[in-house]
């Protein structure tokens, strides 16, 4: 790789890493507000208390997006400074917003277990169906094909460790109990649906993005990848991946119709 190309990549994502790790540091508190799902125009008072008490069930700490923002700002200050370089760097901080996203839906999930209600069958199938949970572990594990590289063996082994946390806490946001007071049962099926909805598609396009970015950094080495054609698995592997992006990406914007489009619906409760 020409240097001037090394040091515009380690410029731009070392600054990127920093700038991002701030937003999450800053935007900790933000980032667990249920509140953000729902646009003002929906809120009424009985909403507004409906979702007080759903924060009060969930109980979601700042303090993982906090060590996660700070960490990935911390990766982008040694890219920065050359001690480490940008695609080691993008794998840690992956792994360091990973984890914290994997440990808040796994503690979630165990609130959910204490406090199941059950008013109507669910259908998970209907939110994220299980083709696409297997399309994306298979694309999740797709950086692994540059383990044939050893510069990024260990980049890559970090970054499918950071995907598969993420689709884990797909799984686990997908088919998790409902978490219900039992105070409006109604209201709060219906905010349980929408968070299901937002979080599970959110936390899927996530996982997707990151082998997407790291790929783009490793896209120099596409060819020696595929080896002009002595790996042609390898190369397969590759592009599998970026077919799955590409599908779920126009899926994507089908279900965004209907998952996101709240303005004709008019006040949730």
């Amino acid at each position: 790789m020409d240097s001037w190309l090394a040091d515009a990549m380690r410029l731009f994502y070392g600054a990127f890493l920093v700038g991002f790790g701030a937003v999450v540091l800053v935007g900790a508190a933000r980032l667990n507000d249920i509140r953000r799902f729902f646009r003002r125009g929906e809120r009424t008072p009985e909403l507004e208390a409906a979702l007080a008490r759903r924060a009060d069930l969930e109980s979601l700490s700042p303090l993982p997006w906090r060590v996660g923002g700070a960490v990935a700002m911390l990766c982008g200050a040694l890219v920065l400074t050359r001690v480490i370089g940008p695609i080691v760097g993008y794998a840690l901080a992956c792994a360091s917003l990973a984890l914290p996203l994997g440990w808040t839906f796994a503690r979630l999930r165990n609130h959910g277990l204490r406090r199941a209600a059950v008013l109507a069958p669910r259908r998970p199938d209907a939110v994220l169906s299980r083709v696409w949970l297997v399309l994306g572990a298979l694309a999740g594990l797709a950086p692994l094909i540059t383990l044939r590289i050893p510069a990024y063996r260990l980049s890559g082994a970090i970054v499918t460790f950071a995907a598969l946390v993420i689709w884990a806490a797909v799984v686990v946001v997908r088919d998790m109990p409902a978490l219900l007071s039992g105070e409006d049962p109604e209201c709060e099926m219906q905010i349980e649906s929408r968070l299901r909805e937002r979080r599970t598609l959110g936390l899927f396009g996530v996982m997707l993005g990151i082998p997407f970015a790291f790929f783009s950094l490793v896209g120099p080495l596409t060819a020696r990848l595929g080896g002009a054609g002595s790996h042609p698995f390898t190369l397969l592997m590759l592009v599998a991946y970026l077919y799955v992006v590409a599908v779920w990406c126009a899926s994507f914007m089908k279900l965004g119709v209907r998952v996101f489009r709240v303005k004709a619906r008019g006040p949730v409760c």
